[in-house]
């Protein structure tokens, strides 16, 4: 599970994070509000606004 895992990241930091996460062949539970972040590195999202899952 990862918690706003692109916090104080800088660009270099984020990117090796993205290629890491690409690699992993298991499942992750990424809680982000960096949209951008999340669309690289999903498959699949399940999105919770106001504790409904949309």
């Amino acid at each position: 599970m990862m918690v706003e895992p692109t916090n104080h990241l800088d660009l270099p930091s984020g990117e090796r994070l993205e290629a890491a996460l690409e690699a992993c062949p298991g499942a992750v539970v990424l809680v982000t509000h960096d949209d951008i972040f999340a669309a690289h590195v999903t498959t699949r999202s399940l999105r919770v606004e106001y504790g409904t899952a949309l």
